[in-house]
């Protein structure tokens, strides 16, 4: 994973709740559900409808509860970010100010109601150069009852009360525990509430996944009405002091994700979160770092982590899916202090790789995934043999009996010289399972394959969508492996990546197993930055959209290109990129799979006609189509390349 960009980003982690459910687990890293994981704001999900830069007046919730995180003052709203510099790990995050920003998430679950003994919060973000001034992460309640999270001259604090004498389980004071932190650093926070009636319960909190400290004598929290404050103080909160605070101490520094549960997290529920999060996120746990297969040398398999484990019999989690499509369940030998974390390289989850695989399959997912099978310490450990079911939901017609599981058990990253593993099951609704899987252990890629593409095409239609300057047009080229009740396709076009109109319709095949290439053009494009996007409509009337692709058309512009060679490259070669007709002061060569991942990022300077560089296709880029971007403060240039 991308250390550089992840030098400011901070992650905390809070624990407030009841009993684990025994239940089929989709919430984040495979931890509850959408009827225990109430709260879910992504700053990737923004992505949508927003460009770089843009002020947020409504984060979307994608937990069960549904209530967003909003601003509707324009002069206090924070910007989603997506520039290089800002990413984390690759993914965009949102900018407070440190002056005025602040998101609120209205009265509801999180503070009204009955009295509360237990919830579980995560929040990941970054801070920025000020750690001395205190800054609200988040808060809610005010000087009689809450919860609050801020920095205060370099220290984090993490504070909890209820000073009324509220009924059983109150009051009980203000206690607070802290740790130091310094600026631009990433770090995990896990707090856990055990409150009880009896006022003897406990806050324990942890650092980057070591313990930081206990609170002891905690009871029930009652209702606080106020808006929580994401960001910011939202009308009151209570500090290390004793004081009572009633607005003001806005974070400057970066947001990406923020979790909300309604039951307390287990240990072992703690630790893959956790994991989860410093995948996903880049985040490096200083104890508990039973995921091994997010860094670079392994492949970076940071996306969708989900795990199972066990620290002892009454603390374990054994049935994890996430927001993934692969769910791991029922181990037969998971013993005390032992985990079982899985996590994909983000490839296509579609049958388009005929290249490596064995003689009796006719394609495999080009997306792989990984397995970590360890202790707490980070050894190797056997949890027995698993289920593996995969949800296909939206892949069109399956046959059980095609489908095959692909392991690759002498761990060389080529699935080619494996034995398929047959005996798929159609478990209905489009989930179908292997059982008693035993080839999965520590350190094993898997992914899953067809021998009929026929029958099983395992698709997800859209392969790739490009548009391209071609003097005073803009060429569009789409590329399906297969189409299933297609009607149409509809290019829209937008000059601020939000209101879009309709450019192109072209019909589409119906139904079809081929790789089909599809190509149009837009003869009178926008002067300046403008955005295209691939709408997809079914006979049903159902639809579906691209990515979105910037295109920079300046009228009477020099015809420049880049030129790539080889092409197909293969791994671990190196691609070379001729500049011709191109002159510029600085340039920004990107290398991206059609996802948006980015793989290579450079600024060239001084480029003239016939300039070349060479970006290395190393061994964590897998095979797939990609595409190389160049631009300039006017222009963006860009070819395709095939990796295989």
């Amino acid at each position: 994973m991308n250390k550089v960009l992840l030098k400011y980003h901070f992650l905390f982690v809070f624990v407030f709740g009841i009993s684990s459910l025994l239940m089929a687990q989709t919430g984040p890293a495979g931890v509850g559900s959408t009827g225990t994981n109430r709260y879910w704001y992504q700053a990737e999900e923004l992505g949508a409808t927003l460009v770089d830069g843009d002020p947020i007046n409504n984060w979307l919730n994608n937990g069960g509860n549904g209530d967003a995180a909003s601003q509707g003052s324009g002069g206090n709203q924070p910007n989603w970010r997506n520039s290089v510099a800002k990413r984390l790990n690759g993914l965009s995050v949102v900018e407070f100010d440190g002056v005025n920003d602040l998101l609120a998430i209205p009265d509801g679950e999180l503070n009204l109601g009955a009295p509360q003994i237990q919830r579980s919060f995560f929040v990941v973000f970054r801070t920025g150069a000020n750690v001395t001034n205190r800054q609200i992460i988040y808060e809610e309640g005010g000087g009689i009852r809450g919860i609050n999270i801020y920095i205060f001259q370099g220290d984090v604090y993490v504070g909890v009360w209820n000073t009324n004498n509220d009924g059983q389980g109150a009051p009980w004071a203000f206690q607070e525990i802290h740790a130091s932190v310094t600026a631009n650093t990433a770090y995990v926070i896990s707090l856990t509430k055990n409150g009880n009636i009896t006022i003897t319960g406990t806050v324990e909190a942890y650092l980057n996944g070591v313990a930081l400290g206990t609170i002891n004598n905690i009871g029930q929290l009652y209702a606080h009405s106020g808006d929580v404050g994401l960001g910011g103080n939202n009308g009151g909160t209570r500090l290390e002091t004793g004081t009572n605070n009633s607005g003001g101490l806005n974070f400057g520094g970066d947001i990406a994700e923020f979790i909300h549960y309604n039951y307390a997290l287990n240990d072992v529920e703690r630790m893959v979160t956790e994991n989860y999060l410093a995948a996903k996120y880049g985040v490096t746990l200083g104890d508990n770092d039973v995921y091994n297969e997010d860094n670079v040398g392994a492949g970076n398999y940071d996306y969708e982590v989900a795990g199972i484990g066990r620290v002892n019999a009454t603390n374990l989690h054994d049935d994890a899916q996430g927001s993934g499509m692969v769910r791991i369940l029922n181990p037969t030998g998971l013993g005390n202090d032992e985990f079982m974390i899985w996590g994909h390289d983000n490839g296509v989850a579609e049958a388009t790789n005929i290249v490596d695989i064995p003689a009796t399959v006719q394609g495999r997912f080009n997306r792989v995934w990984r397995v970590s099978e360890v202790n707490a310490a980070g050894n190797a450990r056997n949890v027995g043999n698993v289920d593996v079911r995969w949800d296909l939901t939206g892949l069109g017609s399956v046959t059980a009996s095609d489908l095959r599981l692909l392991v690759d058990t002498d761990n060389d990253g080529v699935f080619s010289d494996e034995t398929p593993v047959a005996g798929a099951v159609d478990l209905g609704s489009d989930i179908y399972g292997f059982l008693g899987v035993s080839q999965l252990t520590n350190n094993r890629r898997f992914t899953l394959a067809t021998i009929n593409k026929l029958t099983s095409p395992l698709p997800i239609d859209l392969i790739s969508f490009e548009a391209n300057i071609n003097d005073d047009k803009v060429d569009i080229k789409w590329v399906t492996a297969s189409e299933i009740n297609n009607d149409y396709f509809t290019i829209e076009r937008s000059i601020d990546a939000k209101n879009w109109e309709e450019v192109l319709v072209v019909a589409g095949a119906g139904n079809s197993n081929q790789t089909i290439t599809y190509f149009d053009s837009d003869y009178e494009p926008l002067t300046g930055i403008s955005y295209y996007r691939l709408k997809q409509t079914d006979f049903n009337g159902e639809f579906t959209y691209s990515n979105i692709v910037p295109v920079k058309f300046i009228k009477d512009a020099v015809d420049g290109n880049i030129n790539l060679f080889p092409s197909p490259v293969q791994v671990g070669e190196t691609v070379n990129v001729m500049f011709e007709n191109i002159f510029e002061s600085e340039l920004l060569v990107v290398l991206r799979d059609i996802q948006g991942k980015e793989y290579y990022s450079k600024i060239i300077v001084e480029v003239e006609d016939g300039k070349l560089i060479g970006i290395p296709i190393d061994m964590v880029i897998p095979p797939g189509i990609y595409l190389v971007t160049a631009t300039s403060e006017n222009l963006i240039y860009s070819q395709r390349l095939i990796v295989r």
